[in-house]
């Protein structure tokens, strides 16, 4: 299946975020995964579905100051 991750079109075998994350070998500390702009809560990568033409974005947090 073809969805989007950030910018970039990918063909992924993964059919949850869940399997997604493993897929993209994305550590799991500390990220944020969006689908279609909606925020996915960590408990529910495992049974949230991909979509053909998903957009994916992963968001990790950046210490500044």
């Amino acid at each position: 299946m073809i969805i989007k991750i950030g910018q970039e079109q990918k063909n992924i075998k993964s059919v949850t975020v869940d399997q997604l994350i493993d897929e993209l070998g994305v550590k799991r500390d500390n990220i944020a995964v969006v689908r279609n702009g909606i925020i996915i809560k960590k408990k529910d990568w495992v049974s949230e579905k991909l979509c053909e033409n998903d957009r994916i974005d992963i968001f990790s947090p950046v210490s500044g100051g």
